[in-house]
């Protein structure tokens, strides 16, 4: 939001989407991610030094990377669509962008060092379903009179419902490429 208003952009979100994004992105799938079995070498590990901070310097830029390649995606879809369409849809594609980049990224979230196939995708059946079930509700709000006007939105083709898809999966794909790159 302050890169956009900083380049003079119009507001990529509304205050309710932010609540939104918040609701959808935040809470199920953290408590989904509880329900993620333990690692099998957890109790062969060390314990950390209790002078350790919990976030080192590497928990802090990977969430500088996070935030980074999230938002660029995110404001880079609704320059791109403020090019070719009008305010609500680029606002439209935006806010399904950052959902999807958010959902998608509770896999990732699974381990810092594995890659999520690694980890086992369907280990987490909570998850999967929170997930599944969130972008089908994302997607519905796009499609529903009353959810339309709510928060402002148009409803998103077939296209640009893929297209959201494979944008939001842009983030997440860097993060696991990160670290199969690192373990090695």
């Amino acid at each position: 939001m302050l890169i956009a208003s900083l380049a003079g952009l119009p507001l990529p979100l509304l205050p309710l989407q932010l609540l939104w994004i918040n609701l959808v992105t935040d809470g199920l799938p953290a408590l989904a991610l509880v329900m993620d079995p333990p690692e099998a070498d957890v109790m062969s590990r060390p314990p950390r030094p209790p002078t350790e901070p919990i976030l080192g310097r590497h928990e802090w830029m990977s969430i500088l990377l996070t935030g980074t390649l999230q938002t660029a995606v995110t404001l880079g879809t609704f320059v791109w669509a403020l090019h070719d369409r009008d305010l609500p849809e680029a606002r439209s594609l935006a806010f399904t962008v950052l959902v999807f980049g958010e959902l998608f990224r509770a896999f990732a979230a699974r381990s810092s060092t594995r890659a999520f196939w690694t980890v086992g995708a369907f280990s987490n059946l909570v998850l999967l379903g929170v997930v599944t079930g969130s972008v089908l509700l994302q997607l519905a709000i796009h499609h529903l009179p009353f959810t339309e006007n709510l928060f402002q939105l148009g409803a998103l083709s077939l296209g640009d419902c893929i297209l959201s898809i494979a944008i939001g999966l842009v983030p997440v794909t860097i993060i696991e490429t990160i670290k199969l790159v690192r373990k090695r």
